[in-house]
């Protein structure tokens, strides 16, 4: 069976065709998710969340076949992939309590190292989710700037 014939099949509702398709693509799925994302479980959550809404959009005959079925998942799957960093952003709170539990362990020597690599890992993650004034926030606050301190540095209000 071709790629058309499955895609047909899937429109149908035939789940093993859709199946196959998901199979043949998820590798793609993951790459186009990884190039914005840059994060194993993200990316993942993006390739599910994305064939979901390709599997909803075959049912309802939303593929047209005007362009390539592959130009068509990379427009769902960036799309989605987008929607999480946006949603990622709109999520973390560059505050007191992040700095004391997320940073601050990183600062104290009674850590052991796996504790430190896995904090540090833990912070790394959630940097790569901030924006660049953020990650400037966090590195200053790392070399022990107060918020005073980098609010002058960085010409910016601190919240108060």
């Amino acid at each position: 069976m071709d790629e058309i014939e499955r895609i047909k099949k899937a429109m149908e509702g035939d789940e093993r065709a859709f199946h196959e398709l998901f199979e043949a693509y998820k590798e793609y799925s993951y790459k186009i998710a990884w190039f914005i994302l840059n994060d194993r479980d993200d990316c993942l959550d993006c390739v599910n969340s994305s064939w979901m809404k390709i599997h909803a959009a075959l049912i309802r005959k939303n593929f047209n076949f005007k362009s390539k079925f592959t130009t068509w998942i990379h427009a769902i799957v960036t799309n989605e992939a987008i929607l999480a960093k946006r949603q990622a952003f709109r999520t973390i709170q560059l505050d007191d309590q992040f700095v004391k539990t997320s940073l601050g362990a990183l600062r104290h020597d009674d850590l052991s190292m796996e504790e430190k690599v896995a904090k540090k890992i833990s912070v790394e993650k959630v940097m790569r989710k901030l924006s660049p004034v953020q990650q400037q926030i966090v590195s200053l606050l790392l070399d022990d700037y107060s918020f005073t301190e980098i609010a002058k540095k960085l010409d910016i209000k601190p919240n108060h």
